[in-house]
């Protein structure tokens, strides 16, 4: 039973990586035909945060969002949703010292530019252009047998790329916040 157990989880593993890697791949190729729609930003970002907000992951976390419910986003919300939830989960996995989230929105004239802070340490310099190459990961610490393998980031660009959208993350005092933006519609 143990072995087949340790078989088990490491075959899902597997199936994670290859999944991520045809994932990026196919955002990567510029084939994939965007589901554009017009769509609440605040409601894109509260659908994923009422996914996670019961589980053990956000306990110790906390989120505070700051939306204006007025802005309106244009662009495929599934795959934006996906940016968010990449950003989402970067922070609680690097979240420190405070334990907070902010989760902010912008008005910037012709597009929204989302924010993700979180309390904690800030990247390396000598890593913060490299964070959004494949398998890269600036923060050894949390390993492959986590089922994190370098990928998201390098997904969250491809999907910015395929709105023709800026993306991005700059140290901040106290912490790291991640951005994207979307489209106004």
């Amino acid at each position: 039973d143990e072995y087949c157990d340790i078989i088990i989880e490491e075959s899902q593993k597997m199936n994670n990586l290859v999944v991520r890697i045809m994932e990026y791949m196919l955002y990567g190729s510029g084939n994939l035909e965007l589901k554009n729609e017009s769509f609440p930003v605040s409601t894109l970002i509260k659908d994923y945060l009422s996914t996670v907000e019961n589980s053990s992951l956000t306990d110790d976390a906390e989120v505070i969002i700051r939306i204006d419910p007025s802005f309106t986003g244009y662009g495929d919300k599934t795959l934006l949703s996906h940016v968010f939830s990449n950003y989402f989960t970067n922070a609680l996995n690097h979240l420190d010292f405070e334990r907070k989230i902010i989760i902010s929105a912008k008005d910037m004239e012709t597009h929204y530019r989302i924010t993700v802070f979180n309390t904690g340490k800030p990247i390396p310099g000598s890593d913060i252009e490299n964070i959004w190459q494949s398998f890269y990961r600036a923060d050894k610490a949390h390993s492959r047998e986590e089922g994190r393998f370098g990928l998201g980031l390098s997904i969250v660009a491809s999907i910015q790329e395929l709105h023709g959208q800026k993306y991005g993350v700059a140290n901040k005092d106290g912490g790291v916040e991640f951005f994207f933006d979307i489209k106004k519609y």
